[in-house]
């Protein structure tokens, strides 16, 4: 998800704020709460937050590719 978070960060220019996703990780550990949470909590931008949050978002084209590969092998 920081991977996410970063190129939703391409908007904003300062080192400060990008050093915003690397608090975050850090809070969620300690926090045991979710990277996005975190995220959202040190910062006002405006963001989809229930985009970034969701793991749909996050898996690319690794449904079709696991397709592939089945239907690949099955044939």
């Amino acid at each position: 998800m920081t991977e996410r978070a970063v190129f939703s960060l391409m908007n904003f220019k300062t080192r400060k704020e990008a050093a915003l996703v690397s608090q975050a990780c850090e809070s969620c550990v300690s926090n045991k709460s979710h990277m996005i949470d975190e995220f959202k909590s040190l910062s006002n931008f405006d963001l989809d937050w229930d985009s970034l949050k969701d793991i749909k978002n996050h898996l690319g084209d690794a449904f079709k590719i696991v397709e592939e590969v089945i239907h690949k092998h099955h044939n």
